[in-house]
């Protein structure tokens, strides 16, 4: 489905595959693993990182969006960082989009209110009651007349004053009438019956000349309220120095003829968060947009970032709507809201359903969520991945019936991932697991992270952190980040990787569980393929390493050395028979340990590398001066009808069920006996006939009666290692004091 590379290694690179399918990731594990390719051996791992829901169940989730009120045209876009939010601005203005950069910081900022339209000089002053508007009138200054009248805005009355100075504004009067008793506000008459006020576009060049020879104001983060009533205009302005913008402020507050009509109003605000969360908001780089064509949506502004790689960058991107207003259900019987769901989703279904022979598995819906704006999301399930690319290609974007009008029909792609962290690692790795988690949360913000313990004790407790959205690119750049904290340091030997077997024996075990104790860090083995993963914080897996390291060089330092010598063709019965004299002679002559496995006509010399060179040549010597070639070889391939062992020669004692073959009940011991390995491959523990060219499996019968009970567990516990080699299904637990498997 993907491929991401992660990082360059010293010996190469590490990439991360994703299937859509399991049994595909388990071809390719089984394939690829060991595979050379242009002289580079490819070492492949399970992953760390798994799907919210079993692979048996549904997992391959498609979001369907579309709207039921109208867009208003205006929008924003948040940025994260400043130069892309510059040019993001460039971009849109050279496509001819009505839009304002803003920088939000926690600079001091001060509100600035002029009007631009000229006031009518009339004015309703509204009250709770006809009395307390009568009792008002004593306010009235020489040459202003005023009456009661009738208010339509569930008011009791108003007062209708005229004859003010046009200077005044509405803080002017309110600052008169105020104390007054039922006092409920002031409108002051401006432009015409019905006129749609918008917002000069000299607006902006005249609030920067205004503040121009303040040093520490900033001109760049001007910000305009949308909404402009009445002919008034709302800004937002900030300054570096607070002192500066409180003589702004002294300066120009309630004064005319500086900009507009009547008197300009600036007043500072205040941050309502508190200081400490204050302190540590980030600076955000906003777009404002105004007039956007109603028909465009968010994922229209986001294609048009994508185009122009700059959606990197993007925090947020939303296109308002208007609110979704429904009818009284008392008075109409119908939600037209609701109507409009049933009949889109209906829509919805025989869409998708006309074309069944496109996908490889029926979908299922989910009931839809309608958010206030309108807008309505509802979740389509597909069995295979495969499908929703299918669905994307075919139907985004296109158009849905509703009951009584249309929608632009949104389908989007809805990812999870869930990251199962363990008891052992939680308490090895605190640390290093929040710093992912804050790290992910503040580089990636179009995502959400949530942190779930599945213990009573946090610290120590299991834990699951589900990463969801609809963002594939920052979702896969998380998984990647929480991917690499969960590999962990691979451990490999200075000198030479394959020394790591010393490792994988019960002795071994013990050591580094020893080493995870006093290191207080967590050791993670595979059996299977012979590596180690230390996890710790800080310095700790390099500690743990070193410590493994001087147990290596010490094993290296007392280890004996095997040697293997062929026995000659010929030679095997003499040598059989001559086993004491090369066990008891030569090898305490040479302090040596000498095995003579007759199965395979081989010598093993076990000892210190001189003292083995030394035994090896004392034992070919005796060959070529003792022992005479039989002139009559013996058959290698016994029948049934012999009655000697093919390995000793001497008179066999046992038949073995299935094959018919004898042997000695020493021998085939001694030959079981070598099972008892747990490295062993499935392949490898295959316990049959030693004769060279049989395969019979062996019965249990057999088994039983050749190995002593004692040493049926070793068997068995060898058996059931070489059995999780070959089936994926069934892994056993890396931790190296854990015997679980899953």
């Amino acid at each position: 489905r993907k491929i991401d590379f992660i990082k360059y290694t010293e010996d190469g690179a590490i990439f991360a595959v994703t299937y859509a399918a399991l049994e595909q990731a388990r071809i390719a594990l089984n394939e690829l693993n060991g595979y050379v390719e242009q002289d580079h051996k490819i070492a492949v791992s399970r992953s760390c990182v798994k799907n919210a829901v079993n692979v048996s169940k549904h997992n391959c989730h498609l979001k369907a969006i579309w709207y039921l009120t109208s867009s208003t045209g205006n929008g924003r876009i948040l940025f994260n960082k400043e130069k892309s939010a510059h040019d993001a601005y460039d971009l849109f203005k050279r496509l001819h989009y009505r839009c304002r950069y803003e920088h939000v910081t926690n600079l001091p900022t001060v509100k600035v209110t002029y009007c631009f339209v000229r006031s009518n000089g009339k004015a309703f002053i509204n009250f709770q009651s006809r009395l307390d508007a009568c009792n008002a009138r004593r306010r009235i200054h020489f040459l202003e007349t005023a009456k009661i009248v009738g208010n339509r805005r569930n008011h009791e009355a108003s007062l209708l004053l005229e004859g003010f100075s046009k200077d005044d504004d509405e803080e002017d009067i309110y600052s008169r009438f105020q104390d007054c008793k039922g006092f409920i506000g002031v409108h002051i008459l401006r432009g015409i019956k019905g006129q749609v006020f918008q917002r000069p576009d000299s607006a902006e060049a005249r609030i920067k000349a205004i503040f121009s020879h303040y040093k520490s104001f900033q001109q760049d983060t001007i910000l305009f309220n949308p909404k402009v009533s009445n002919g008034r205009v709302e800004a937002i302005v900030q300054f570096s120095d607070r002192r500066e913008l409180q003589e702004a402020v002294k300066e120009i507050n309630g004064k005319t003829g500086i900009i507009g009509h009547g008197r300009v109003r600036l007043s500072e605000q205040f941050h309502k968060q508190k200081e400490e969360v204050s302190a540590n908001k980030e600076d955000e780089y906003v777009l404002h947009f105004e007039r956007v064509d109603r028909s465009f949506d968010k994922y229209d502004m986001i294609k048009i970032l994508k185009d122009n790689q700059l959606y990197d960058d993007v925090k947020h991107v939303v296109v308002y709507r208007q609110k979704l207003k429904e009818k009284n259900l008392i008075t109409t019987g119908i939600n037209t809201g609701e109507s409009d769901i049933e009949a889109a989703l209906e829509n919805l279904r025989s869409m998708f359903h006309s074309k069944l022979d496109l996908f490889r598995s029926i979908p299922e819906y989910q009931p839809p969520f309608c958010a206030p704006d309108g807008t309505v999301t509802t979740l389509i399930i597909f069995n295979d991945a495969v499908d929703i690319t299918t669905a994307i290609q075919n139907y985004d974007n296109q158009v849905i019936q509703l009951l009584k009008s249309s929608s632009k029909l949104r389908l989007v792609l809805s990812i999870v991932h869930q990251i199962f962290i363990n008891a052992a690692l939680t308490k090895v790795i605190p640390n290093k697991i929040q710093e992912a988690i804050q790290y992910t949360r503040e580089k990636y913000k179009r995502i959400r992270i949530k942190v779930i313990s599945l213990g009573t004790e946090e610290k120590t407790a299991p834990m699951k952190i589900r990463i969801e959205g609809d963002d594939v690119q920052q979702i896969t750049m998380a998984k990647i980040v929480f991917d690499t904290l969960m590999k962990g340091m691979e451990y490999r030997y200075k000198e030479d990787p394959g020394k790591i077997r010393f490792l994988f024996d019960r002795d071994g075990a013990a050591v580094l569980q020893k080493i995870q104790n006093e290191t207080n860090t967590y050791i993670s083995c595979s059996y299977s393929y012979l590596f180690l993963r230390i996890y710790g914080d800080n310095q700790a897996p390099d500690t743990a390493a070193k410590c493994i390291d001087e147990y290596i060089e010490d094993i290296l330092k007392h280890r004996d050395f095997t040697t293997t010598l062929d026995i000659p063709k010929g030679y095997l019965r003499q040598i059989l028979k001559l086993g004491t004299y090369y066990q008891d002679t030569i090898g305490k002559d040479f302090n040596v340990k000498i095995i003579i496995a007759g199965a395979k006509r081989q010598i093993q010399v076990i000892g210190k590398q001189q003292d083995i060179e030394k035994a090896e040549e004392a034992i070919k010597k005796h060959w070529s001066e003792t022992l005479i070639e039989q002139q009559s070889v013996p058959k290698e391939n016994t029948t049934t009808t012999s009655n000697e062992c093919p390995i000793c020669y001497e008179v066999a004692n046992y038949t073995l069920l299935e094959c018919g073959h004898v042997s000695c009940l020493y021998c085939l011991k001694q030959e079981l006996s070598k099972k008892f390995d747990t490295t062993l491959s499935n392949q490898s523990f295959k316990i049959k006939c030693i004769m060279q060219e049989c395969n019979s499996v062996l019965s249990l019968r057999d088994i039983k009666t050749i190995i002593d009970p004692p040493d049926m567990q070793r068997l068995a516990r060898a058996s059931f290692q070489a059995f999780l080699k070959t089936d994926t299904d069934i892994v056993q637990c890396m931790g190296t004091d854990c015997k679980q498997v899953r």
